[in-house]
């Protein structure tokens, strides 16, 4: 899949585009900084691409102009598939921008290309497989997808199906094939190749043994694709919860009843989560986008003290997780609320608006050999305040700090201008405990 398309002069990106929101600026500019030490080693090579960790990043060079045109792809995307659009992309450039290339290109210009770029992702669009032993709900789910009438009987599918889902600017390509073992033949090569892989299962436990056998297929067949389950049927009585499948199957899980017509936005955010798409693709994603939003305000509130805010926050974050069909996340959440509730109701945190942690406070130095207790400071003591959280990984402090500067002062780096910059980046992990002054006794 497509997720980004950049368009670097004189070492400044001049074009972006997004379709994926997997990769930081960090990574981003790591890899332009390897890029251009590569071809610095090789002044014939003009053409070439190289992995690193789960992206592909494939390039073509305009030398004369110090031109760069990226694009920037998962592994299971075929290399000669993206030289074509590769070259394609420089071409049409070209013939637009090529007599006015010695001067600056104004930016709402380039904008000309975005039509261009979008035709690459629908050459290039995402591979999504439904697998799933027969009577699961694959076909169900595919019509739900497409918006088409759901089936009230049960039909097996013969050999398989393929469409062509648009939503959007988002589009990708559905395989719904047959999950009767005697077309089995046909399954490795109808995973092959997905960028998505989603296991459905009827969340019946006998269900959920057998479809170990699709892990490994997926793992032999499509190592670099993005999986998930989706527990279908939780509207049955008996049906594993989600995250009981987790734990059998060893994948992130959604729930889902797809039989039901409105559960189609929930079905496709579940799809662009797992594929790590962009909110721009598309406006039924930008929950997903929403709940991210939240989540940093949540921890902001919280390290602040302004628990009353966090618990607001945790209440939304455990809903919108909920309707996306994360139960797994929206549980944590709920927990989240749960506890911040017994806390505040036991009075067992100090005002909000703490901003800044007390420092602990210097002992006096003691100059008789064995003190007793009244000769000891009575400096108020520093204490760790109860933990309430179960995920002590917070985000940053604001969404400001997600816009990461990415100029670099070195002459070599690769300068990404501020109004260019991605504002979505991972979120970064650092271990705090929150603190809180207790009186002195």
């Amino acid at each position: 899949m497509l997720q980004k398309v950049l368009i670097t002069k004189d070492d400044k990106i001049i074009y972006r585009r997004e379709f994926g929101k997997a990769m930081g600026e960090e990574e981003l500019k790591f890899l332009l900084m390897q890029l251009k030490k590569e071809v610095n080693l090789d002044l014939t090579k003009n053409l070439g691409n190289y992995i690193s960790f789960q992206n592909r990043l494939s390039y073509i060079i305009e030398r004369d102009f110090n031109l760069f045109f990226i694009l920037i792809s998962g592994l299971g995307d075929e290399p000669e598939d993206i030289e074509i659009e590769l070259k394609e992309f420089r071409n049409e450039f070209l013939n637009i921008f090529g007599e006015v290339l010695t001067n600056t290109i104004d930016s709402s210009l380039l904008e000309l290309l975005n039509p261009i770029v979008d035709k690459i992702f629908v050459n290039l669009r995402p591979k999504i497989s439904l697998i799933g032993f027969s009577g699961v709900g694959k076909t169900t789910i595919s019509k739900l997808i497409r918006e088409e009438e759901i089936p009230t009987v049960h039909v097996p599918t013969i050999t398989g199906k393929r469409s062509i889902i648009k939503i959007g600017k988002l589009q990708f390509i559905l395989w719904d094939f047959a999950g009767q073992e005697q077309f089995s033949y046909l399954w490795n090569s109808f995973i092959e190749g997905s960028d998505a892989a989603l296991l459905i299962t009827d969340s019946t436990l006998e269900n959920a043994e057998k479809s170990k056998f699709f892990i490994e297929l997926i793992h032999e067949e499509a190592p670099y694709a993005n999986s998930a389950i989706i527990a279908n049927k939780q509207d049955l009585p008996g049906a594993l919860k989600p995250d009981e499948l987790e734990k059998i199957l060893g994948l992130k899980a959604y729930s889902m009843v797809a039989i039901d017509p409105k559960n189609r936005e929930k079905m496709i955010r579940i799809i662009s989560e797992i594929l790590a798409i962009s909110t721009e693709s598309s406006p039924l994603l930008r929950p997903i986008f929403e709940r991210d939003l939240l989540i940093l305000d949540a921890q902001n509130a919280y390290d602040r003290g302004n628990y009353d805010n966090a618990l607001c926050y945790f209440e939304k974050i455990a809903t919108i997780c909920l309707e996306l069909g994360d139960d797994s996340l929206g549980k944590e959440y709920y927990e989240k609320a749960h506890n911040l509730r017994i806390q505040l109701s036991e009075n067992s945190f100090p005002p909000a608006q703490v901003s800044e942690i007390p420092e602990e406070p210097e002992m006096p130095e003691i100059t008789e050999p064995n003190p007793s207790p009244t000769q000891i400071s009575d400096d108020p003591e520093v204490s760790f305040a109860p933990e309430v959280l179960k995920n002590t990984d917070p985000l940053p402090e604001s969404h400001e700090k997600l816009k990461t500067s990415t100029t670099l002062d070195s002459i070599d780096a690769i300068e990404i201008p501020e109004n260019l910059q991605n504002p979505i980046e991972k979120n970064k992990t650092k271990k705090r405990f929150f603190h809180r002054r207790k009186k002195a006794r």
